[in-house]
């Protein structure tokens, strides 16, 4: 996507703004109003750049209250598409498990613009049973040596008394986990009897997939099995917020491995523990692992309704 042009980044009254321009002769600025909706106008760009002009699109991420895309071109403006603001529906089937990342970095300010929306997230008793650790730059660093060295030296599995999987996985939930499994792999084009090469795509959860940003969470080891909910309400909609605003997620529960590790790293209290990671940051569009999508079951198999009128036909 956009091959050809000349990628940059322009500061902003402080905020990065990403772009791509290519072509020569009058300028045309393409503009989104929807997150991670630039690839709308690759072929445009694309024509735009091959004739007589210069085509420049920056990439508006956030841009939550622009309601229409358009076109300027020699200083007329052409309403190309009409473009609602990213409903609460539209985040949960669009969120995935993104698995490359684009190395543009983000903003302290826009992470704690995401985690000051999602700390709205329900508590039971408003205990908020949640801490979190962001780590960038030098510190994301240390902690991917830290893996590095552990994962070297063939350490144990720290995950304690907390396995992300229970044993014996039983059905349906050996079958789903399976599948999921098998069709990334396909994607990538991993066989199954390629041990090594399935080994490497999972040492990348320590390199967080190449995102800027590594979100570990932190809980209280006493707490319940109520707050361990909680902290998921909470992450849930630290990844919502954060597509809100054109930032791509993965949670990521290998970190469980290295849990006493990162307890040691990161100083924790005597009862802290690392429940997990999410890495954040812009996806890598052209990546074909991130075209994953996970079946998800009917309500008919998950649901039971009780007590509700019949329909009249």
């Amino acid at each position: 996507m956009f091959e050809g042009f000349t990628r940059g980044h322009a500061n902003i009254d402080g905020v990065d703004i990403a772009y791509v321009i290519g072509g020569s002769g009058p300028p045309a600025l393409f503009l989104h109003g929807f997150p991670q909706s630039r690839a709308m106008w690759a072929r445009v760009v694309a024509l735009q750049a091959t004739g007589d002009g210069t085509a420049f699109e920056p990439c508006l991420l956030g841009c939550n209250f622009t309601t229409i895309s358009f076109i300027v071109r020699c200083g007329r403006t052409y309403v190309a598409q009409g473009v609602s603001m990213l409903t609460v529906t539209e985040a949960l089937k669009r969120r995935i498990s993104t698995r490359a990342f684009q190395p543009q970095p983000l903003a302290e300010q826009l992470v704690r613009e995401i985690l000051d929306v999602a700390r709205w997230a329900p508590s039971g008793g408003n205990l908020q049973p949640w801490k979190v650790i962001a780590v960038a730059g030098a510190e994301r660093a240390a902690v991917t040596e830290l893996a590095r060295r552990i994962h070297a030296t063939e350490g144990p599995d720290e995950s304690t008394e907390r396995p992300v999987y229970p044993p014996n996985l039983w059905e349906p939930y050996r079958t789903r986990r399976y599948k999921i499994g098998e069709d990334m792999y396909a994607l990538l084009g991993i066989s199954r009897s390629d041990r090594s090469g399935r080994l490497a795509q999972f040492a990348r959860n320590y390199e967080m997939f190449g995102a800027p940003v590594e979100l570990f969470f932190i809980i209280d080891e006493r707490m319940g099995y109520g707050q361990w909910t909680h902290l998921g309400m909470f992450m849930q909609s630290i990844a919502l917020a954060a597509l809100e605003r054109g930032v791509s997620s993965c949670m990521q529960e290998a970190w469980a491995s290295l849990r006493l590790s990162l307890k040691s790293h990161f100083a924790l209290d005597e009862h802290e523990l690392v429940y997990c990671g999410m890495a954040l940051g812009y996806a890598d569009e052209t990546a074909p692992v991130n075209s994953l999508r996970s079946d998800r079951a009917p309500v008919e198999e998950f649901a039971n309704f009780r007590g509700f009128a019949k329909a009249s036909i």
